[in-house]
């Protein structure tokens, strides 16, 4: 079941009170009386237990904004002001703060809970949509607050859909749906100029959702029997392969309503990637998504895995003792070296606490009694396992591979020296064209399919590169420029 409207107690209430009413038949009258009954008399306990769980419109007293502490702004705009050589008006501070806290904003808003019966577990979800976010700031920036598209203009015929497998299985509070929140950023800062201009001009602009898939072993979720008796015949991760697949099948159903063109991408990061192959394998062999450019009943599937862990050719033994090491390693490396998600990390359990207290908000609770703390324990222990003898990919599966050639859960001198030697045949063009990505192709002349590219950083998506000031210069200038226009 998909559920993409918050749990209303008022309106249970209703309906309830309307069936004792006006019910006609005289056994559903006597029996949803008696619940009725049940209901009003359990109520005030049950309020009492779960901690107020009113619906959000009846209990939110003050904007999200002073609920939600979001790390990520004061982070950003300080090494925004910081690679732009401290001079930046406040005006400018301003209006990327206005950008970033109008994504968290509806990140949260659009943070639902999935629930399989078919598969036995619930996960959680967060979802955005740079569309929207581009129509709220245009509002914003303008005094009118009028969106004015022209009649004449052709409908947004293409939806782009992106679902982003998160990694993070050490315990039931990583693996949550805000996980790789830099990546998803990233991808709204790019879509934002773009949008903002197409609005700005009356025209619709492109549609581009992205959702970020918690882990059933989250602390938000919930794991039936059903999903651990399952695990007796499968692993978990193909299990959790199918529970996303479950999931995606009933997103893309209710999008394609709308006649339009999907395109699909899936994003694997660290572990998650795992699960994306899974998946992927899963939704295509059923006809649900397609890699051929000549089946049009399906969407097209582009399928990108980034920093694999577990899926190095290093054999299994290494691997065992290469993960965990390269993992504190890393988080120590990162402590060190890098500021800015220092600073994040430092303040993620203060983040998780603002966010799961507005979720609690609508109804989406912690589970974590000690049955549901057990076998959730039982399972990441099982997926860490599978993920580290890596997920076999077939060879007509399509896809995109990065890898950190001094990512110590990956490290291999034998895959430097290969990335190494295939950019120093670019070395004099480079500088005259710059960096291309293209240089950094490694892939094995047997399998077409899979593209590997081998990167210079550790097991974190670069996210602050100069790029990425520039890409948020675009998007900040450009919200400037509308609220100074006339």
């Amino acid at each position: 079941m998909l559920l993409t409207e918050n749990f209303n107690l008022v309106e249970i209430y209703d309906e309830m009170a309307f069936l004792c009413m006006f019910g006609t038949d005289h056994r559903t009258f006597r029996t949803t009386r008696i619940y009725f009954v049940l209901f009003l008399y359990c109520f005030p306990f049950y309020i009492r237990i779960i901690g107020n769980n009113l619906p959000e419109k009846v209990i939110r007293t003050k904007p999200m904004r002073k609920q939600i502490f979001f790390p990520h702004v004061d982070a950003i705009v300080k090494h925004y002001i910081k690679h732009f050589g401290g001079k930046i008006a406040p005006m400018e501070i301003e209006a990327l703060r206005e950008i970033l806290y109008e994504y968290i904003e509806q990140r949260v808003e659009k943070t639902y809970v999935y629930n399989s019966e078919k598969i036995g577990a619930s996960f959680v979800y967060s979802m955005i949509d740079t569309s929207d976010i581009a129509k709220k700031l245009y509002i914003k920036s303008r005094s009118d607050g009028d969106l004015k598209f022209n009649v004449k203009q052709e409908p947004t015929t293409t939806c782009e859909m992106e679902f982003v497998f998160v990694g993070g299985f050490i315990n039931s509070r990583d693996g949550n749906e805000y996980a790789s929140q830099e990546e998803v950023i990233h991808r709204m800062i790019e879509e934002i100029p773009r949008a903002l201009q197409a609005i700005d001009e009356g025209n619709e602009p492109k549609q581009k959702q992205i959702y970020t898939l918690a882990s059933p072993t989250n602390e938000l979720g919930y794991i039936t029997d059903k999903f651990v008796e399952s695990l007796n015949k499968s692993n978990a991760t193909e299990q959790i392969g199918l529970l996303y697949a479950d999931f995606i099948s009933s997103v893309l159903k209710i999008n394609a309503r709308n006649e339009k063109t999907i395109c699909v991408y899936f994003s694997g990061i660290s572990m998650g990637s795992g699960f994306a192959i899974e998946t992927a394998q899963y939704l295509i062999t059923n006809g649900i998504l397609t890699q051929s450019n000549e089946n049009k009943k399906a969407p097209f599937l582009q399928l990108r895995i980034n920093l694999p862990a577990g899926q190095s050719s290093i054999s299994e033994k290494i691997k065992k003792w290469q993960i965990p090491i390269g993992y504190v390693l890393e988080i120590a490396y990162t402590m060190i070296a890098n500021s800015y998600m220092r600073f994040i990390m430092h303040a993620d359990s203060k983040f998780i606490k603002s966010k799961n207290a507005i979720l609690a908000e609508k109804g989406i609770l912690i589970n974590m009694s000690p049955h549901q703390a057990k076998v959730k324990k039982k399972i990441i222990s099982r997926v860490y396992k599978t993920l580290m003898t890596g997920i076999p990919v077939p060879n007509n599966l399509k896809v995109t591979e990065v890898i950190g050639i001094v990512d110590p859960l990956m490290y291999s001198l034998k895959f430097r020296k290969l990335v190494e030697k295939k950019r120093n045949k670019y070395s004099s063009r480079r500088k005259l064209t710059g960096e291309s990505l293209g240089e950094n192709i490694v892939s094995d002349p047997k399998n077409p399919n899979r593209r590997t590219f081998g990167i210079f950083t550790s097991h974190n998506i670069p996210f602050l590169r100069k790029s990425e000031f520039q890409r948020l210069k675009k998007a900040v200038k450009m919200f400037e420029d509308l609220k100074n226009k006339k």
